[in-house]
């Protein structure tokens, strides 16, 4: 299922019965399959929804397993900064680590959890559809210090409207993903 060449979403919620640790043993199976079939590594994000997954498969790329947890479902004592995979503030638990969703034995060694709402707050704005370098927007947001998600959050929707000069139905949008909030259904297409 998917979108593009080298970008697919999958909505295993059924499968994983929605729990994260199963997406994430999912994942390292997917990544196995085909790396053995094709010879082709993926980054992947497992997460809530697809906007978060997509922004944290490219915590760990490349070849990296990236697993978005709410707030207050990590622990474990293997926490620490992300700033050696390029980010700033970002926790995660990297292989050994434990969520509240399974033990420390259950957990793909592979895989690296980190907190879904500091990943988007931190993530830059130009990750938001519409928003990226070479929009109309990107100006805007540079010569206002709009740098990352969580200013957008701070901003609300009638001051992303002002803002950006967007309906506020446009900016209502832009907001709920800024918050996280994706209610989008993983579509087949050919």
């Amino acid at each position: 299922r998917g979108h593009g060449m080298d970008e697919w979403f999958i909505d295993a919620s059924r499968e994983c019965e929605g729990s994260l640790d199963l997406g994430a043993k999912l994942a390292v199976s997917l990544r196995h399959r085909v790396r053995q079939a094709c010879g082709v590594t993926l980054s992947v994000g497992v997460a809530r929804n697809k906007f978060i997954a997509k922004l944290v498969a490219s915590c760990h790329k490349p070849d990296g397993l990236t697993v978005a947890f709410p707030t207050g479902r990590l622990t474990g004592q293997h926490c620490h900064s992300l700033s050696s995979a390029g980010s700033t503030s970002q926790g995660f638990c990297s292989s050994g680590g434990s969520t509240s969703d399974g033990d420390v034995g259950s957990w793909p060694p592979e895989a690296h959890a980190i907190d879904a709402e500091e990943a988007v707050r931190d993530a830059s704005s130009s990750k938001l559809p519409g928003l990226g370098p070479s929009s109309t927007h990107s100006s805007t947001l540079k010569s206002n210090g709009i740098a990352t998600v969580g200013q957008l959050q701070d901003l609300g929707a009638d001051g992303i409207s002002r803002l950006l000069s967007v309906t506020l139905t446009r900016a209502t949008a832009l907001w709920q993903l800024a918050m996280g909030i994706d209610d989008s259904d993983v579509e087949d297409r050919p």
